[in-house]
C-alpha cells in the first residue's frame, strides 16, 4: 500500500498552463498514470491531443471543465480504430477535415476518452479554480498526436517532438516531414492546438502573444 498527501507533491506546469501534481511515482503506480490538476480561469489541462494506446479518465472534484473534442474526417488518431464519443458531446461543428464538439463536466462527474480520441479540457470560469484528477492506462500511453494536418501529405495528425535543447517540431507519422512548432510571431514554444471558434477546424494558438496559426 502507498499513501500520499496531494498537497505535499511538488507542482509542475502542464502543457496548458495548469498546476499539475504527478502522483504515479509517489504512489508507486506502475500500470496507470495519475495526475492532479488545478486550473485557474482560462487555463487548460493541455491542448487538443490523443494518445494512441492510452485511455484517459478525468474526475472533476471542484468547479467545471469544458472538454473540446475533435474527430478527424478519417476517424481517430489510433490506426484502424474509430473514435468513440458515447453520445456525450453536443452542439458541434463539422468542417472539411473533421468534427469539433464540446462537453461540460461538473464537480462530481467524470468523463472517459478512448485511445485515439482528441480532447482538451479548459476552465472557462471567470474567477473560479477547478480541480481535476486524471487517470491514464496504461501508464506509458504510446505516441501522442495533435490534430494538425501535415502540410506536405495531408495526413490528419502529427507527432510533437520537443527534445531537450532543440526547437520543438511537429513530425508527420505518414511522410516523416518536420515543421517548426514555435510561434511564427514571437517564437514562443507555448503553442496549443484548440478548436476554432466555429468548431469546424483546429488551429494553433500561442499562449504568450495570442497569435492564431496553422488555420
Amino acid at each position: 500500500m502507498q499513501h500520499v498527501s496531494i498537497e505535499a507533491v511538488e507542482t509542475s506546469p502542464s502543457d496548458g498552463g495548469a498546476d499539475r501534481r504527478r502522483l504515479s511515482d509517489p504512489l508507486n503506480a506502475a500500470a496507470v498514470a495519475i495526475n492532479h490538476y488545478e486550473l485557474g480561469p482560462g487555463e487548460r489541462l493541455a491542448g487538443l491531443h490523443a494518445h494512441t494506446d492510452q485511455e484517459e479518465v478525468f474526475v472533476v472534484s471542484e468547479g467545471t471543465v469544458t472538454f473540446e473534442t475533435w474527430t478527424p474526417a478519417g476517424g481517430s488518431a489510433r490506426p484502424r480504430e474509430e473514435a468513440v464519443t458515447d453520445g456525450l458531446t453536443t452542439g458541434g461543428g463539422t468542417g472539411e477535415n473533421g468534427t469539433g464538439d464540446e462537453v461540460t463536466v461538473r464537480a462530481g462527474e467524470a468523463i472517459r476518452f478512448a485511445p485515439g480520441e482528441f480532447q482538451s479540457g479548459t476552465n472557462d470560469a471567470d474567477n473560479e479554480t477547478t480541480a481535476v484528477l486524471a487517470f491514464g492506462a496504461p501508464r506509458e500511453g504510446g505516441a501522442v498526436r495533435v490534430p494538425l494536418a501535415c502540410p506536405d501529405c495531408g495526413h490528419a495528425s502529427r507527432r510533437p517532438d520537443a527534445s531537450d535543447g532543440e526547437t520543438p517540431v511537429l513530425v508527420c507519422p505518414n511522410c516523416d516531414g518536420e515543421r517548426d512548432a514555435t510561434c511564427p510571431e514571437c517564437r514562443s514554444e507555448a503553442m496549443t492546438a484548440v478548436l476554432a471558434d466555429d468548431r469546424t477546424a483546429v488551429i494553433g494558438v500561442c499562449r504568450d502573444c495570442g497569435a492564431k496559426v496553422w488555420a
